[in-house]
């Protein structure tokens, strides 16, 4: 705990455990980014899905070990495939130069900006993430 960097600078606009906007609540974290925004691994860790997610553009899973996953989508492209190990602070990938629509339904409807989700699962199950982030100040909210 408290060892994880967040895999990209932006302000946050969604909090783990908050309503969610459509009638749940929200499993993860999601980041307003800038255009063009460069995603880094938070942690070591073996990419076990990387690819399109519905319309939520690119999604990455890392195996970051001991039943933790770590997910993260909203990304326009990726640079590592599935069964690669990246290392912490590794590109993963980048942001849309351009808001994807589909994925602010995981934040909200009324940035202009890019958004990045990112969420930490337990066996399966999502978990608040905030006692994870090594530093609570590299995003805003």
């Amino acid at each position: 705990k408290g060892r994880l960097n967040f895999p990209v600078q932006g302000v946050r606009i969604r909090e783990y455990g908050v309503d969610d906007g459509i009638g749940g609540t929200a499993k993860g974290l999601s980041i307003a980014t800038r255009k063009n925004a460069q995603i880094t691994a938070p942690s070591d860790g073996l990419v076990v899905y990387a690819g399109p997610f519905r319309s939520y553009g690119k999604l990455l899973i890392v195996d970051v070990g001991e039943n933790y996953h770590m997910l993260i989508a909203g990304m326009d492209k990726i640079q590592e495939s599935t069964g690669q190990f990246v290392i912490a602070g590794e590109p993963l990938g980048t942001m849309s130069n351009k808001n994807v629509k589909s994925a602010s339904l995981f934040a909200t409807n009324s940035t202009t900006k890019p958004i990045l989700y990112v969420e930490l699962r337990k066996k399966g199950t999502p978990i608040n993430p905030k006692a994870w982030w090594a530093d609570e100040k590299s995003t805003r909210g």
